[in-house]
């Protein structure tokens, strides 16, 4: 399934430079990209780590936690 969206998100992002390319500049279109790369990587901080590892690595009260901030 993960693999499916891979295809259909590769798919969407180039239709999505194709569209822009036709109605903006190259270099606009272009410097998109880095800002979605800044606002991942400061929001990845916020984001608990997976269940799985947490059980295993650091007890069951981080794991609720976890689970209860993913639900």
């Amino acid at each position: 399934m993960f693999l499916t969206f891979l295809g259909l998100i590769i798919g969407i992002g180039c239709l999505l430079c194709y569209c822009l390319g036709a109605l903006l500049y190259w270099r606009y279109v272009a410097i998109i990209a880095p800002f979605l790369y800044i606002i991942q990587a400061v929001g990845l901080p916020f984001i608990p780590e997976s269940p799985i590892w947490l059980l295993g690595h650091k007890g069951e009260k981080e794991t609720i936690e976890a689970l209860k901030w993913l639900r």
